[in-house]
C-alpha cells in the first residue's frame, strides 16, 4: 500500500513539474530567429513521418509570426517575409497528411453498416467529435482565423489613434499601414475560415467560441476600417475647406502687417514700414520709430481683436509672432533707456541744485557767488526731454523730475537777479607789451561768437601769462602724441547783445611753435554773467 502511495505521490509530482515546463513554455515569447531553428525542425519531422510533432512545432512558428506582425519592429517583420512563404507551405503539406490520417481514424458508413458515423449506443457522434478532440488540420485553421483577427484589430487600433492627425506626414502613413494591415488580416481570416469549411465541413462544431469570434471580427475589422476612411476623408474634406477659408482670412492682414516685418532681403520690403525695434539718441529717427511703433501697433491689436489669429495661416501666424516680437523689445528696450536717461537727469539736477545752494551760502556771507553756466543747465534738460518723448508726460518720474528742473531754474534766475547788481568788471593786471592786442582778440572772441555784440569795455585781468606743459594725444584717435607749451590769460568784455549787457569771460592762449616763436592767439568765451549798464565802468 506504502509503495503504490509513493507511486502515486512520484506520478503527481512529474505531472505537476510537466505542468510547470509547459506553463513557461505557453509564457516564452518567442522571436524570429528561434521561429526560424523551430521551423527546420517541424520540417525535419515532418520528412521523418511525424506530422504530428511537426505540426505542434509549426503552430508555435505561426504564433511567434503572428506576435512579429502585431509587434511592428522592423527587424522582426524582415524575419517574417523571409520565412512567412516556407510555413505557409509547409502548413498545407502537413494539413494535408494530418486530414487524410484524420478521415482514416473515423469509421464509414459502409464499415458500420449505415448511412452515417454511430457511437456503440447506436448514436449520432456531434460534429468535430464533441466529446474528442478536432482534427488538428481543423484546429490550425481554427487558429490561424483567430490569430489573423486579433493581429488585425490590434492594427486598426493602431489606425484609430491616428486618425485625427490630419498635418503628420507620419500618422497618415501609421493610418493608411493600419487599415490595410487590418483588411489584409480580415482576408486571411476569411482564407482559413473558407478552408476550414472547405476541408473539414462538419468536422467542427460551427459555435465553436474562436469560430464566432473569427466571424465577428472579421466584420468588426471591414466596418471598422470602412468607417474609420470614411471619418478621416470627411475631416480631411473638412481640415481643406477650413484652410480655404483661413486663408481668404489671412491675406488681408498679412498684406497689413508684413511690411513691418519684411527685412531688405525680402520682396515685399518697405523702407518707410519696416519697423525696427531698437532705441536711438537720433532725435528724428527716434520720433519715426515712435509713430511707426504706434501705428503697427494699432494695428496688431486690430488683429488681436478679430478673431483671426485662432484660425490664422502657418505664414501669419509666423509674421503675428515676429511683430510681437519686435514690439514687445522696443518697449522693453525704450523704457529701460528712458529709465536710464531719467537716472542721468536726475543726478546732473540734484547736482546743480546742490551748487545753487553752496554758492547762495557764500553770498549770504559776503562772498561773490558763481553762477550756473546756463549750457550746464539746459545740459541736464537734454536727458529729461528724451525720457519724457519715450514714457509721455504723464510718466510719475517724469513729473517728479519736471518739478526739479522747474526749482532749478527758479534759483537760477533768483541768483542772477542778486547777482546782477553786483556785478563788476575786474580791472586791468596784465604789464605786457602785449595788453593792447589781447584786448582787441577778446572783443574778436565776442563778435565771433555773438556777431551783433558790441564791447562796452574790455580788460585782461591776468598779471602775466600762465603756462600749461603737457604731453597729450594728438587726436581722439590716439595714435599720436604731442608736447604741447601754451601761455594763456583771462580777460573780461563788457559787451551788450540786443539790449542787454552781460559780462563775458574769454579764454585767450597761444602755442610754442619753436624754441623762440609762438602761434597766433585764439581763444573762446569762458563764462557770462548779466550786469548792469551803468555798472559797466565802475
Amino acid at each position: 500500500m506504502k509503495r503504490i502511495l509513493r507511486s502515486s505521490c512520484v506520478l503527481t509530482l512529474m505531472l505537476t513539474l510537466m505542468g510547470m515546463l509547459l506553463g513557461s513554455q505557453s509564457a516564452w515569447a518567442m522571436d524570429m530567429k528561434e521561429a526560424g531553428k523551430q521551423y527546420r525542425t517541424a520540417e525535419r519531422d515532418f520528412m521523418s513521418g511525424k506530422a504530428e510533432e511537426a505540426n505542434k512545432q509549426l503552430k508555435e512558428v505561426e504564433q511567434a509570426i503572428a506576435d512579429a506582425k502585431a509587434g511592428n519592429d522592423p527587424a522582426e517583420l524582415m524575419q517574417v517575409k523571409l520565412l512567412e512563404g516556407r510555413v505557409t507551405s509547409l502548413r498545407k503539406r502537413i494539413d494535408s497528411k494530418l486530414g487524410v490520417e484524420a478521415a482514416s481514424d473515423q469509421p464509414s458508413s459502409e464499415d458500420e453498416g449505415g448511412d452515417e458515423p454511430q457511437t456503440e449506443g447506436g448514436t449520432k457522434p456531434q460534429a468535430g467529435g464533441a466529446g474528442g478532440n478536432l482534427p488538428a488540420g481543423a484546429q490550425g485553421r481554427i487558429n490561424a482565423a483567430k490569430q489573423a483577427v486579433e493581429s488585425g484589430l490590434k492594427q486598426l487600433e493602431k489606425a484609430r489613434e491616428v486618425q485625427d492627425k490630419l498635418d503628420d506626414p507620419s500618422a497618415e502613413l501609421t493610418f493608411k499601414g493600419g487599415i490595410r494591415n487590418a483588411r489584409r488580416s480580415a482576408e486571411q481570416a476569411k482564407q482559413q475560415l473558407a478552408d476550414l469549411e472547405k476541408r473539414y465541413s462538419g468536422q467542427y462544431p460551427a459555435d465553436h467560441p474562436d469560430v464566432v469570434f473569427a466571424h465577428e471580427g472579421i466584420e468588426k475589422l471591414e466596418r471598422g476600417s470602412a468607417e474609420l476612411e470614411a471619418a478621416r476623408d470627411q475631416a480631411k474634406g473638412g481640415a481643406a475647406a477650413d484652410a480655404q477659408a483661413a486663408a481668404q482670412d489671412s491675406a488681408p492682414w498679412i498684406e497689413k502687417l508684413q511690411p513691418y516685418v519684411a527685412p531688405m532681403s525680402h520682396p515685399k520690403h518697405d523702407k518707410d514700414k519696416y519697423f525696427i525695434g531698437g532705441y536711438t539718441e537720433d532725435k528724428t529717427e527716434m520720433a519715426q520709430r515712435m509713430a511707426l511703433y504706434a501705428q503697427a501697433c494699432t494695428d496688431y491689436d486690430a488683429y488681436e481683436q478679430s478673431g483671426v489669429a485662432a484660425k490664422a495661416t502657418e505664414e501669419l501666424a509666423d509674421i503675428a509672432k515676429e511683430l510681437k516680437r519686435q514690439l514687445d523689445a522696443f518697449a522693453d528696450e525704450c523704457s529701460r533707456m528712458a529709465n536710464l536717461r531719467l537716472d542721468e537727469a536726475e543726478q546732473q539736477i540734484d547736482h546743480l541744485l546742490k551748487r545753487m545752494e553752496e554758492e547762495q551760502q557764500k553770498g549770504e556771507s559776503g562772498e561773490t557767488p558763481i553762477l550756473m553756466s546756463k549750457f550746464a543747465i539746459e545740459t541736464a534738460r537734454h536727458p529729461l526731454d528724451l525720457a519724457k518723448n519715450v514714457l509721455g508726460e504723464e510718466n510719475e518720474r517724469v513729473l517728479a523730475l519736471e518739478k526739479k528742473y522747474e526749482q532749478l531754474l527758479k534759483t537760477d534766475a533768483e541768483m542772477h537777479k542778486a547777482r546782477v547788481a553786483d556785478t563788476r568788471m575786474l580791472p586791468d593786471k596784465f604789464n605786457g607789451d602785449e595788453l593792447d592786442s589781447l584786448k582787441a582778440k577778446a572783443q574778436e572772441v565776442l563778435l565771433r561768437n555773438y556777431n551783433r555784440a558790441k564791447a562796452l569795455r574790455t580788460t585782461v585781468i591776468s598779471g602775466d601769462w600762465k603756462e600749461e606743459n603737457v604731453v597729450e594725444w594728438t587726436d581722439t584717435s590716439r595714435t599720436a602724441v604731442r608736447h604741447r607749451i601754451t601761455h594763456y590769460v583771462s580777460a573780461q568784455v563788457a559787451g551788450k547783445v540786443d539790449g542787454e549787457v552781460k559780462l563775458y569771460t574769454i579764454y585767450l592762449a597761444k602755442d610754442r611753435k619753436s624754441e623762440d616763436s609762438w602761434g597766433e592767439l585764439y581763444g573762446h568765451v569762458m563764462f557770462e554773467d548779466p550786469m548792469l549798464e551803468e555798472n559797466v565802468d565802475k
